[in-house]
């Protein structure tokens, strides 16, 4: 997820590009993933997966060897769950795609995610799977198929925290200091308004707009998340403040990867 991370908890608008950089394939080994077994045990006591899932030829599949290879890292905040379950939906499918809406797609995804998050909103693998932008917004999610300009000007490199992340302890933490902490809870709903405005300007290609934004999200995502960010990550934050590149957290931060994004000059 680009923008919105946590903020789309509180209605905010989220833009969820697919990372082109990297990618996970079937291949038959040997002997049979463990882990893939117990994911398959689990989705196929999910009744409600049942008409979307192919379970009986997964399962066999998986049991004979077929496994998935990825050069995702896992437990990064870069989507490993994501590809996993884009990539299973995507072989093991029993519905063509237009006799799908997209909220019950990600109705369906999120299923599929809860095995990894405990629970999941099922916005990640939307992405990965159609390898397009995905826009969240007024609760809905769209495919954008414009091309986006503005996010084609600018440098984004991982920043990686060295220690994994948990995001459902995250998560749990920023729902409830949303409800018991109203000047935090006040603080939020300004910032996403400059989170809202900012996809916006990504999506309308104002580039100048877009990135003065960015840096004042930046700003106070830093004072705000501080709690989600890891010491090492905060110093190179603070001490790397330029006026042509920012930092911000990817996903749900508490560890993984962070984003720099660098604006190259027009």
């Amino acid at each position: 997820m680009l923008f919105g991370e946590y903020l789309v908890l509180n209605q905010g608008a989220a833009l969820a590009m697919p990372e082109k950089r990297l990618s996970v394939r079937w291949e038959c080994q040997s002997q049979a993933d463990q882990e893939l077994i117990q994911y398959v045990q689990f989705l196929s006591e999910h009744e409600t997966l049942e008409p979307y899932l192919d379970i009986p030829l997964l399962q066999k599949h998986i049991e004979s060897g077929w496994q998935l290879t990825s050069d995702v890292p896992r437990h990064k905040g870069l989507g490993s769950s994501a590809t996993i379950v884009a990539a299973v939906y995507d072989r093991y499918k029993t519905k063509k795609d237009e006799d799908l809406s997209m909220e019950k797609l990600q109705e369906i995804f999120a299923a599929m995610e809860d095995y990894m998050h405990g629970t999941s909103s099922g916005f990640d693998p939307l992405p990965v799977y159609f390898d397009q932008p995905i826009l969240r917004k007024n609760n809905q999610s769209v495919r954008l198929s414009t091309p986006l300009p503005c996010l084609d000007s600018w440098t984004v490199e991982f920043v990686d925290s060295g220690a994994e992340r948990a995001d459902r302890n995250g998560i749990t933490r920023f729902v409830q200091r949303l409800h018991n902490n109203q000047s935090f809870a006040t603080k939020i709903d300004t910032l996403t308004k400059v989170n809202n405005k900012l996809v916006e300007a990504v999506i309308k290609n104002e580039r100048k707009i877009a990135e003065n934004l960015l840096k004042t999200f930046s700003e106070n995502q830093l004072i705000l998340f501080a709690d989600w960010i890891p010491e090492n990550i905060q110093a190179i934050w603070r001490g790397h403040r330029q006026d042509n590149a920012v930092y911000k957290m990817l996903g749900a931060g508490g560890g993984g990867y962070f984003l720099k994004i660098t604006f190259r000059e027009e």
